[in-house]
């Protein structure tokens, strides 16, 4: 498949990396001409390198103009904003020396990477709105935030394409649905944007692409046209392998101990951490994943292990994540704060302490372990109690074979569609009938009964506010 990259920028990808995986080829063609995209396959395949490839070359090419937003990557996770940045800077540095040495003038440092989220400072913040970055990377609450001032909106009227990173971990909640009626917000200011979804796994496909896609407005129409997306899924050849593994019964000479079971757990991973470079262990505790990490660093030299959970500050969990990357820390104990695609480097094991929800989160733990293409996933599961060796063995052969559960997204949540309106109120004046046509595009509240939409908008108008509940004075005017 030809790619339709430029000359300068096929080159310097292959010198670099290689030959595309088969996830890559097709996303680029796809997104070079515009279609909506759902990118699927394992971790480690490049598909975010895939999706941010093209609007680099675009905007080193000039297809899109620097000195104003045009790339907007969102992610569940705010830790994935600053691996997102990082990865970028080299790219983009050896992307401009290429382009100069192609003849071709480039505008950098005029394509900058700005990151929105919580954590960011007011000071950037002003700076972000004053001398937009080309792209931004968020989180869906950060941009319900920005479309509801007037700088977040200027910020966001250039936006063209944007990426929606790990679909399969917020699909299933209400952020999801609060994501994409921002989606239809944006659409409402910048018009129409290139929507590129990409996961690890989920299932089925067509429904995530129908959740990620919504519905083009129509004037007037009832009945909005939906979106195509175009759903890229080429079959996977990664391998994953996942054994059951269990301990004696707990006795350790001369130590009496209730915990015992967790000291024979520690001292079996403990032999096992020495002899690798790195290994990341879950367990679903945050008490039990720094109990854990104690008990394997107890009477050695230097430190092994150390825990990793939403707990800890931002400062420290980065730590933590440096030093696993750079392989000066052995093994991290987490919870599921490192399930997603935080960059830690090359791992050599995952270690699953108790039995995952699902097989998808399963698989998604275990695919943390050899990130690359032609590396096969390793990962061993420690049952804690009797019932879990059944149930780890058939979510193990489940992963392994690439059976997981069906996605099961939210339709008509009324809390969310009461933030929505106000939202849209917040923004300007709108007439009832607009709203309803708004809401209809998002694809949870596709078959929203009308009655329903009418009630939620009496509530917010102050339907209840003679009640004793604060939360039901009127909201709307």
């Amino acid at each position: 498949m030809p790619s339709p990259l430029s000359s300068v920028t096929n080159d310097w990808f292959t010198k670099r990396y290689g030959s595309p995986t088969p996830v890559q080829s097709e996303t680029w063609v796809a997104a070079a001409s515009g279609e909506n995209i759902l990118a699927v396959a394992p971790t480690g395949s490049g598909k975010t390198l895939a999706a941010f490839l093209v609007a680099l070359d675009r905007l080193f090419s000039h297809k899109l103009t620097s000195g104003a937003l045009r790339v907007l990557y969102i992610s569940p996770l705010k830790a994935l904003g600053t691996d997102i940045r990082e990865n970028l800077t080299g790219p983009l540095r050896e992307l401009k020396a290429a382009f100069e040495n192609a003849g071709v003038p480039s505008d950098v440092p005029g394509i900058r990477i700005g990151i929105r989220n919580g954590d960011t400072t007011p000071s950037e913040r002003r700076r972000q709105i004053t001398k937009p970055p080309e792209i931004l990377v968020t989180t869906p609450e950060s941009l319900n935030i920005l479309l509801l001032s007037d700088g977040g909106r200027a910020l966001l009227s250039t936006v063209e394409i944007c990426i929606l990173d790990e679909i399969h971990a917020i699909a299933p909640s209400r952020r999801g649905t609060l994501l994409v009626c921002a989606m239809e917000r944006l659409v409402d200011l910048a018009g129409e944007v290139q929507r590129i979804g990409l996961t690890a796994t989920i299932r089925p496909t067509e429904r995530a692409a129908a959740f990620l896609g919504g519905y083009r407005p129509t004037a007037g129409s009832a009945d909005p046209i939906p979106r195509e997306v175009k759903i890229i899924a080429p079959p996977s050849t990664k391998e994953i392998r996942i054994r059951m593994e269990t301990l004696p019964a707990p006795s350790i000479p001369g130590r009496p101990d209730p915990d015992g079971f967790w000291h024979d757990i520690a001292m079996r991973m403990r032999r096992d951490i020495k002899v690798k470079r790195s290994t990341l262990a879950f367990i679903d505790s945050r008490k039990w994943s720094e109990k854990l990490a104690r008990l394997i660093n107890e009477g050695e030299e230097e430190t092994l292990a150390w825990a990793h959970h939403g707990s800890l500050s931002k400062d420290m969990r980065r730590l933590v994540e440096r030093r696993l990357k750079e392989g000066r820390l052995k093994a991290v104990v987490a919870t599921g704060s490192l399930e997603l695609g935080i960059d830690i480097g090359p791992l050599d094991e995952v270690i699953l302490l108790g039995i995952p929800s699902s097989p998808s989160t399963t698989l998604q733990r275990a695919g943390r372990a050899g990130h690359q293409p032609d590396t096969p996933s390793r990962a061993r599961i420690f049952p804690i109690t009797p019932g879990d060796l059944l149930a780890g063995t058939v979510l193990a052969k489940m992963a392994e074979e690439g059976e997981i559960e069906e996605i099961r997204i939210p339709e008509n949540p009324l809390d969310m569609l009461a933030q929505t309106l106000l939202a849209l109120c917040a923004e300007r004046s709108r007439k009832e009938e607009e709203l309803w046509l708004i809401i209809r595009r998002v694809w949870s509240f596709r078959n929203l009964p009308r009655a329903s939409f009418d009630s939620v908008l009496a509530m917010l108008r102050g339907r209840y506010a003679e009640t004793r509940i604060s939360a039901l004075k009127p909201r709307l005017y």
